[in-house]
């Protein structure tokens, strides 16, 4: 049996990656608590808030990346059917760079470097 899991937000959080950031740019309120989505929801109320956000993942998912965290589970998942012999193939659909990344950061290779790997 082969098993296939979405990198993005199913083995990886960006949660604490997206309210640093967005924090440090100055988008939302030091105070402001919240995930991926509340911070989204925030930003996008800012003028050119979708232009906003939209700079703002490219920077997360590009440079930011590091930051991710697995998601709590994930390692022991993987750790078990490794121990079973189930293969395990990663999912994702980023494109290669970011729409709004001015450094135009690989988005696969930085994935991978954040998992541990390398292309």
């Amino acid at each position: 049996m082969r098993i296939g899991i979405d990198f993005d937000n199913t083995v990886i959080t960006y949660d604490d990656v997206f309210l640093t950031a967005a924090k440090e740019r100055g988008l939302i309120d030091a105070s402001f608590q919240g995930g991926k989505q509340a911070v989204r929801d925030a930003i996008r109320l800012l003028p050119d808030g979708e232009l906003v956000w939209q700079r703002l993942q490219g920077h997360v998912y590009g440079q930011g990346i590091g930051g991710a965290a697995m998601f709590e589970g994930v390692h022991d998942f993987l750790r078990r059917c490794r121990r079973e012999r189930h293969p395990i193939v990663i999912v994702s659909h980023k494109t290669e760079y970011g729409h709004h990344d001015p450094t135009r950061v690989n988005l696969r290779q930085a994935a991978l470097a954040g998992c541990g790997r390398t292309a």
